[in-house]
């Protein structure tokens, strides 16, 4: 009897160090803050954009995000998944996250609390609902307050082209003549779409789908059609502006950067409040530096298709003085064509290329002469 009491001491014991390792299944709580492992969390179609132009401290359904400090002292105690989503320890102002499923309460809710630098909150118990169906951006504008648009998840029917939009969510009255609708173009201004024209402020766009690839589009204000005059900057592009000098400065030419488009891939081109910062020192004087809030854009990425593994892209040009030469790529015609000699087709803007998406894998490219005789083949 001794040695069975004994024997089940020494069971219980070893169970006890057991659970203590492993924690026997149950979730790990580190000073009251929810802990869960954020590389195994998926996202709700909650995505939340913070354009209030102040960096915010954020907390779910009571799961802490992210807090600001008010002192240099304080302890940022926020969740494991705060630190993931915010490493900076603050919701950065001018960037958007999707609130993962594991935050939601069991009818798909989310309480949302926020607060700004000077300790001030600008929202209590503030509740959005998942809808899985209907993904949703939610954008938080600087006078505290939301606004919605639904977001397509879903992918362009053709699978070789991206679909991309316009939400507008710019001042009307913005600084440098960029308020108001906005539209669209290529680099040499031409329209990309008829659902891309004169988007209005707090209006967001259909989708409109492209051949996929790499474009240089520009956005321009204007009332009845696109101003060139008043074009829109992106990324560290800033607007021409000189202090010392009455008036509004004409807001054109910006060469705005060349981006490649996946096929597949969902965007978004969002028009926001940004600000501008400039040395405004007149005739040698004292330095004098002025910061201005102005509309910008940015392209995001609604859905990423991943690495391309299925399509290129093919274009012909013909570089043979005095010949016109048929180019095909496994027997279809690559352009419209006999091609002419690119030196006799100088004009005094840039020639566009006429690039066809082809299946990625074996290809027999030829060229041949009006004849049918074959001059290159590889």
């Amino acid at each position: 009897m001794f040695l069975f009491k004994q024997y089940r001491l020494l069971q219980c014991f070893l169970l006890f160090c057991i659970c203590t390792a492993l924690g026997c299944g149950k979730t790990k709580m580190s000073a009251g803050i929810y802990e869960e492992n954020p590389l195994t969390l998926n996202n709700s179609n909650l995505r939340l954009f913070n354009l209030s132009q102040t960096d915010l401290g954020i907390i779910v359904n009571n799961t802490v995000l992210a807090r600001l400090k008010t002192h240099i002292l304080d302890e940022q105690q926020v969740s494991a998944l705060g630190q993931l989503l915010f490493p900076e320890g603050m919701w950065k102002d001018k960037t958007s996250f999707s609130i993962p499923n594991t935050l939601l309460d069991k009818t798909g809710g989310a309480y949302i609390s926020m607060q700004g630098q000077n300790g001030n909150s600008l929202f209590k118990d503030t509740l959005l609902m998942n809808d899985p169906v209907n993904p949703r951006d939610i954008y938080l504008l600087p006078n505290g307050k939301f606004a919605s648009f639904n977001r397509n998840n879903t992918p362009p029917t053709n699978p070789q082209h991206f679909k991309i939009r316009i939400v507008n969510m710019g001042d009307p009255a913005s600084k440098f003549n960029a308020g108001g609708p906005v539209w669209l173009t290529y680099a040499d201004g031409s329209q990309v779409s008829p659902v891309l024209n004169g988007i209005a402020n707090g209006q967001s766009s259909e989708y409109a789908e492209l051949p996929y690839g790499a474009y240089q589009f520009k956005l321009f204000a204007g009332s009845g059609n696109a101003d060139f005059k008043r074009q829109l900057v992106t990324d560290k592009i800033i607007y021409a502006y000189n202090g010392c000098m009455p008036g509004v400065l004409p807001q054109e030419g910006f060469m705005t950067p060349v981006r490649t488009f996946k096929p597949g891939g969902v965007y978004t081109i969002m028009v926001v409040p940004s600000f501008f910062n400039y040395d405004v020192t007149c005739n040698g004087g004292t330095s004098i530096r002025e910061t201005h809030i102005a509309n910008a854009y940015q392209v995001i990425t609604d859905l990423d298709p991943g690495a391309n593994m299925s399509y290129a892209r093919i274009n012909a040009i013909n570089t043979v003085p005095g010949k016109k030469i048929i180019v095909t790529d496994n027997g279809k015609v690559i352009g419209e064509g006999a091609l002419p000699y690119i030196g006799d087709l100088f004009q005094t803007k840039a020639l566009s290329c006429d690039y066809q998406t082809v299946v990625q894998g074996y290809h027999k490219i030829q060229a041949q002469d009006e004849s049918g005789k074959t001059l290159a083949e590889l």
